[in-house]
């Protein structure tokens, strides 16, 4: 089973929330949600009956996740998407993959030197 975690936990994440409750998924489940505003995680992890967080770093390091959705507002898709990678984790990144295309080159390169899929 894909171990899957959510970074976000607003209005976009109950959307993806809503599909990974569809019982027709069944090689993945999201197992931990991440969110600064902390009512929110608890929400979304009551959802999905998973772990919740309020720091990225604390969930990264304390799952084994195979994949992350970067679910946060714009201007921090880059830095979640690079901390994710950094911790050698498949990353999919709403749009945009970053507010400018040195940072959507920066991804690409630690995705490539790490060996893992990056997609939007």
């Amino acid at each position: 089973m894909i171990k899957i975690g959510l970074i976000g936990c607003g209005a976009v994440s109950k959307r993806y929330s809503d599909v990974f409750q569809n019982e027709s998924i069944t090689n993945g489940k999201v197992i931990s949600v991440c969110d600064i505003t902390e009512k929110l995680a608890i929400e979304r992890a009551s959802e999905l009956g998973a772990n919740h967080y309020v720091n990225i770093h604390e969930m990264l390091a304390k799952e084994n996740l195979d994949l992350v959705f970067i679910l946060t507002i714009s201007g921090l898709h880059y830095e979640h998407a690079k901390i994710s990678l950094e911790h050698g984790i498949h990353t999919v990144v709403e749009k945009p993959l970053a507010l400018q295309i040195s940072d959507a080159e920066d991804l690409k390169k630690i995705a490539n030197n790490k060996d893992l899929l990056l997609g939007v």
